[in-house]
């Protein structure tokens, strides 16, 4: 993962000192959830990436990870993201009936995707509206972009 400070991020991303950003390139779904490093407790995360080609299996495999590694917030964008946003909701709802959430009471892991906006829209929700409940805000700190499969987004994101 790459810590972003391009001028692309700089214009979406807001000044505030507690959203640190990284970029994380991914060839494809299978690896997204080994790829996500964060250094903070819990983390938000952007996955950028076109999920057609990855099962409901697949999709809540990697859910489990991302949950267990400490995701506070999700944001999907790309075909087929509203499933992407379904399936991490689905398993954050299983985990938290199973007693192995992470949250408070009255705490929950949002999640949000963004079918018909231009990434650029995303990637301004994610920096300006992102924001995780009180549980995970605490120590929240990396904001990760993952682009899942796609170099064209990858290379505008780290120029």
């Amino acid at each position: 993962m790459e810590h972003l400070k391009t001028a692309i991020f700089e214009k979406y991303f807001t000044d505030d000192p507690e959203k640190q950003f990284f970029l994380c390139s991914c060839a494809s779904w299978e690896s997204l959830g080994r790829s996500v490093e964060p250094s903070s407790k819990h983390f938000g995360l952007l996955v950028a990436g076109d999920a057609k080609s990855i099962s409901d299996d697949g999709l809540t495999r990697i859910a489990n990870e991302l949950e267990e590694k400490g995701l506070g917030y999700l944001c999907a964008w790309g075909p087929d993201c509203g499933r992407v946003e379904d399936v991490f909701d689905e398993v954050y709802v299983e985990r938290e009936l199973d007693g192995k959430a992470q949250t408070g009471r009255d705490d929950t892991l949002l999640t949000t995707s963004h079918a018909q906006e231009p990434f650029s829209d995303a990637i301004w929700f994610f920096a300006h509206c992102a924001w995780p409940t009180k549980y995970f805000a605490v120590d929240c700190k990396d904001w990760i972009v993952a682009v899942v499969g796609n170099n064209e987004i990858g290379t505008l994101c780290a120029q």
